[in-house]
């Protein structure tokens, strides 16, 4: 699709409005090469509401995230613009800025006022309406609300899987487009995310969808065994080889389940749906859940890893405690 910065525009005014950008705030925008239109964008509707943008190309870091798929950590000079920022736009490879944002020294920035926003990728292609909007970010504060009462999650699917997730201390984060304390996300995208009591999830995983940064598993799924919160072992053909050597070179916890996401937003698509490479934010498609495997402090654990990986499972069938919040990929809530 033809991207320009004109085709950008709507979008942008989404997501600036989403965030909130005010006259007067100061404001970053990350970019690489691939995202020049939607940053320039962002960064024109910014300037048009009184604020002060600036765009920063990051694209070298985004080529050290690809080369070794951990955690990127700021640099101190990225880190001293996003502390001294009211907002920071990300709109760059989205897999890169997804790690970015579960880094301690991300958080920091947030916890100092820095608004964190992911923008999705295809900025020029969405045709998100206000009233999806709404639709979806009730259903996400609902099943979060339901998240930090419960006992437990259980997810299961047609595939096999059936996995379990008793609830920690801590109360369950509702990602959402407006009003989200922390991680702002793109309009299209919601989640309801959990961190489980560390060392205590158990079951079977199948995973037929995205693993950030490996791809899509549909034609080959991952199966998994899960004991005391730790994946133990791995099925499958060529896919689950990949993720065997991912984990074995991605050092101590990478296997440790770190969250349980139940993905919230009926406007997200799949991989497949659509046309030429998917967007990361499929990791958050309709009907779907996703294991966080790994690094999970900067959502309220206390498990420390190299990597934070979402494990997508399609059409999941969830229920918290005795409440079906997912039914077979259909909302129920």
């Amino acid at each position: 699709m033809l991207q320009t910065t004109i085709l950008a525009i709507r979008g942008a005014e989404i997501v600036v409005k989403c965030a909130g950008v005010y006259e007067g705030a100061h404001v970053i925008v990350l970019s690489d090469k691939d995202h020049v239109v939607e940053a320039e964008a962002i960064a024109g509707v910014c300037q048009a509401r009184g604020a002060h943008p600036m765009v920063i190309d990051i694209s070298t870091e985004v080529m050290w995230y690809k080369n070794n798929l951990k955690r990127p950590i700021p640099k101190q000079h990225l880190l001293g613009a996003m502390m001294e920022s009211n907002f920071c736009f990300a709109a760059a490879d989205a897999e890169y800025v997804h790690c970015l944002g579960h880094t301690d020294e991300n958080h920091v920035a947030q916890r100092k006022g820095m608004r964190w926003i992911l923008v999705e990728e295809f900025m020029c292609e969405w045709n998100t309406e206000w009233k999806d909007i709404e639709i979806f970010i009730a259903r996400t504060h609902r099943i979060a609300e339901l998240m930090s009462k419960c006992k437990q999650v259980r997810v299961t699917t047609e595939k096999g899987a059936d996995i379990v997730f008793p609830r920690n201390g801590n109360g369950a984060i509702p990602f959402v487009p407006i009003g989200a304390k922390m991680g702002e996300i793109s309009p299209n995208y919601g989640e309801s995310a959990m961190v489980p009591q560390e060392w205590t999830s158990y079951g079977k995983m199948v995973i037929d969808g995205l693993i950030t940064g490996l791809g899509e598993m549909r034609t080959d799924p991952i199966y998994c065994d899960v004991e005391k919160g730790r994946i133990v072992k791995i099925e499958g053909g060529a896919n689950a080889e990949r993720f065997k050597k991912f984990l074995k070179d991605s050092g101590e916890n990478s296997e440790a389940i770190a969250e349980c996401g139940i993905c919230t937003s009926h406007i997200e698509k799949r991989p497949y749906e659509y046309e030429g490479k998917p967007g990361h934010w499929s990791i958050g498609a309709w009907g779907t859940m996703h294991v966080g495997i790994g690094h999970n402090t900067t959502i309220g654990g206390v498990i420390k890893s190299a990597t934070h990986v979402d494990c997508q499972m399609y059409d999941a069938t969830v229920d918290v405690d005795d409440v079906r919040v997912i039914d077979n990929g259909k909302y129920t809530i």
